[in-house]
């Protein structure tokens, strides 16, 4: 007769906590359900389901049926209901879904509950904006896959870079948050101030940049993993780019060097170097497309549909042997002028060249993007390995 009670207590309970439906609930908690039922449906509902709908979406496929550790659950439940932030959900969130397991007794989460538990709103999506532009960044630059992770000396030379006005449009507070990240461990450094750097569009003059920017840690990295539900593979954060979360804001710029996130927004870069050499001899160097990979390090492989060069012709060049980028020549003056547009897109490059003395001459590489958003723009050590590699030939009599 009792057992007949508690099996109908329980399936009331089911029936009052159904969240965004009892199978939802079901697939996050596993059979710790039946435990916190009665908890959780006396709880906030709408953040009690925003944290439900946020676990379901990180649920690793096969487990389903794993039970959720009870002591996270209950704790992330109880603490995180309360609010209704869609940022606070994604942590909360990522920390229930990572607790299943086949015994439910992998409480780790615990530590990471603490600390989110801690933070507000504001400081979990600041948390959220540097880690998630770190991971972009990261992702899309071959050479970190060299970076550990979990080695303190390894990443304190990361910096990453935004603008102050985009940040604080998008609702973070600059002003006391990062103190609040730095002070959790979740940052090893940052800087909110203002700093004068060359005009991309005219080297001769300067600008005054209000910007931000941060050095991460090994448990900053972590907790983001977490928030994915991916803590097993936080190392992975330098190779792997994580999804998106819904409804958070984040900024569209950012960059690992201030000049080149300046150079970004503005859209346009120009940069010069003087060579030894004559002009034509530079000319010929810089549109052989079997030169590009010697001073040009990203791309492995370089050619051009037909020779000699004239307006028209196509050139194709490769990173990594796989995909290739096709750019046509649009203007050509022999000695003079070079220039490729993207095929398709919106962006252009042009070499001018400039004789000095019999010896010597003036390259200017000037690439722009009629978007308005120029990605990974050169600096001027690429002109430099150019400039090597051209001096280091005989010069000709």
């Amino acid at each position: 007769m009792d057992e007949d009670k508690n099996q109908n207590q329980i399936s009331e309970v089911k029936h009052t906590v159904a969240i965004p439906g009892e199978w939802a609930l079901k697939k996050v908690l596993g059979p710790t359900l039946d435990e916190i039922g009665q908890d959780l449906s006396v709880l906030y509902k709408k953040g009690r389901d925003k944290i439900t709908s946020s676990a379901e979406r990180k649920i690793k496929p096969g487990t389903e049926g794993q039970r959720a550790n009870l002591r996270v659950a209950w704790n992330v439940f109880t603490s995180g209901s309360f609010s209704d932030s869609a940022i606070s959900a994604e942590y909360f969130g990522g920390i229930l879904a990572s607790s299943k397991s086949e015994d439910g007794n992998d409480d780790a989460g615990i530590y990471y509950f603490d600390i989110v538990k801690s933070l507000s709103s504001t400081q979990l999506h600041l948390h959220y904006v540097l880690y998630r532009s770190l991971n972009n960044l990261m992702a899309d630059d071959p050479t970190s896959i060299n970076k550990n992770l979990g080695l303190q000396n390894d990443i304190s030379s990361i910096h990453t870079y935004f603008f102050s006005k985009e940040m604080t449009e998008i609702g973070l507070n600059l002003d006391t948050d990062f103190v609040a990240l730095h002070s959790k461990g979740l940052l090893s450094g940052f800087e909110v101030q203002r700093k004068t750097v060359k005009d991309p569009k005219n080297r001769e003059e300067n600008i005054d940049v209000d910007y931000v920017s941060f050095t991460p840690t090994s448990l900053g990295f972590q907790l983001y993993a977490m928030a994915h539900n991916e803590l097993k593979k936080w190392r992975s954060l330098c190779r792997e780019k994580y999804q998106d979360f819904p409804e958070i804001k984040y900024p569209s710029l950012f960059g690992n060097n201030l000049e080149k996130l300046v150079i970004r927004a503005i859209g346009i870069n120009s940069i010069s170097i003087e060579i030894d050499r004559p002009t034509a001899t530079v000319f010929a160097f810089t549109i052989d497309p079997n030169n590009t990979p010697k001073w040009i390090q990203s791309i492995k492989e370089e050619k051009i549909n037909s020779l000699p060069v004239l307006i028209g012709a196509i050139y194709e060049n490769t990173k990594d042997g796989i995909n290739w980028t096709r750019y046509k020549c649009v203007e050509f003056k022999e000695n003079e002028l070079f220039t490729l547009e993207c095929q398709p897109g919106t962006y252009f490059v042009r070499y001018k060249y400039e004789q000095i003395t019999e010896n010597k001459m003036k390259l200017t590489y000037t690439e722009w993007d009629t978007s308005g958003n120029l990605v990974e723009p050169f600096d001027i050590s690429v002109l430099q390995k150019l400039k090597q590699e051209i001096e280091s030939m005989p010069l000709l009599a």
